[in-house]
């Protein structure tokens, strides 16, 4: 019977929309679970091992004391938000009205972040996966998708490797980004959609690892 019943149903599906999504976070429904809507679907997050716990402590302290230092009185111009939902302006891009992820770590512009969002593309300086068993899926699946919500600057942190992967230049059209280039080491890395934090060494990121 549910092999004959469901392309029926299938047909009478329809995604859940960001604004929906956000509603129910509200009520407490998922408030034991890390769930994300992704192209209006929910997705249940995966739990997060100590290395990837670890950096993304470590980025969020090292951007934290970056921006404290190098914005001074202007500090509140940006902040880093840790495994947060990133809602994006209703309309920016088709996906924006059906997408909310939960990356490990944004620097987002302070006065949209204190207001709970939502953000605009040119409000987000940077968006930031810590990947270890992930790699592939961030590299390929997660890059379209942030490339589709117009995120200007994505860099994939690989834990393995202890490579940084930088994609810029967004076309939400075809969901890809015009330049993507590998660092490791001693190789400098800009965040060019907030030049004043200036450049960091890509070892930096790795700082304190075992």
């Amino acid at each position: 019977m549910s092999e004959i019943l469901a392309p029926s149903l299938l047909e009478h599906q329809r995604p859940l929309r960001a604004d929906e999504f956000e509603r129910i976070l509200q009520t407490g429904l998922f408030a034991d679970e890390h769930v994300e809507l992704i192209h209006g679907r929910l997705v249940l997050l995966m739990a997060q091992g100590p290395d990837h716990v670890g950096r993304v402590n470590w980025i969020d302290t090292l951007l934290t004391r970056r921006l404290s230092r190098v914005l001074g009185i202007d500090q509140d111009r940006a902040i880093v938000q840790s495994q947060s939902s990133a809602r994006f302006t209703s309309g920016s891009t088709p996906e924006a009205d059906l997408t909310v992820p939960e990356p490990d770590l944004m620097l987002v512009s302070a006065p949209t972040a204190f207001k709970g969002g939502p953000f605009d593309p040119d409000e987000t300086f940077l968006v930031l996966e810590v990947s270890d068993t992930s790699l592939q899926h961030d590299l390929a699946e997660k890059s379209r998708l942030y490339a589709a919500l117009a995120v200007p600057l994505l860099w994939v942190l690989d834990l393995p490797n202890r490579r940084l992967h930088v994609f810029r230049q967004p076309d939400p059209r075809t969901a890809t980004y015009g330049h993507v280039s590998t660092h490791e080491g001693t190789d400098e890395v800009t965040l060019h959609t907030l030049p004043e934090v200036g450049p960091l060494q890509v070892a930096e990121l790795f700082a304190h690892m075992a």
